[in-house]
């Protein structure tokens, strides 16, 4: 009759602890997906700066562009890598450039002797869908962490750590009513 309070305060000590590491571990593995995705978004986006930079400059020197619509572009793809802005804003940095680029792809008819363009052109495509399909997965994965935090093993380390929601980037580029503002902090 002494024991039964001691095993019953040890029995709820034990299985909050043990619902405590699985909810931990799980959090973890969420956020750690997350946070790869991310980084793989990140790495094309960065790749994108530099394939656009080049294909820009190239343009722009042919005379083939716009006055100013380089540097109007230029001024996206800084704020698509500026760390003061939160990645839905510098994922909706990227969807305007992108518009832009498709812009200038469909506007622009390329000559047959104008090879080096063409693979610019090319590989500045296939980079722009590399990115939509990672900014997807990443989406993805903000949506399964999203929903990991109101789950009861995870809601409870979630909250005692202050685990919040992220946003969600089609939500956030919803939310900006013209569409070539870029976000402010």
């Amino acid at each position: 009759m002494d024991l039964v309070f001691p095993m019953i305060l040890g029995s709820i000590i034990v299985v909050t602890l043990l619902l405590w590491f699985s909810g931990y571990y799980v959090l973890l593995k969420f956020v750690k997906k997350m946070e790869t995705r991310w980084r793989r978004l990140s790495h094309l986006l960065h790749r994108l700066d530099r394939l656009s930079s080049e294909y820009l400059i190239s343009l722009d020197t042919d005379g083939k562009l716009a006055p100013g619509t380089s540097q109007t572009i230029q001024r996206h793809i800084d704020d698509m890598h500026n760390p003061m802005l939160g990645r839905s804003e510098q994922l909706h940095a990227y969807a305007i450039v992108h518009e832009r680029l498709e812009e200038i792809f469909d506007s622009i008819e390329l000559a047959e002797n104008e090879q080096a363009l063409q693979e610019m052109e090319t590989d500045l495509q296939s980079t722009l869908t590399l990115v939509a399909s990672s900014s997807q997965a990443y989406d993805a994965s903000v949506k399964r962490y999203n929903k990991s935090i109101t789950t009861v093993p995870t809601k409870y380390v979630a909250g005692i750590h202050h685990f919040e929601s992220q946003y969600l980037l089609d939500d956030s580029v919803k939310k900006w009513e013209t569409k070539d503002q870029a976000p402010s902090n």
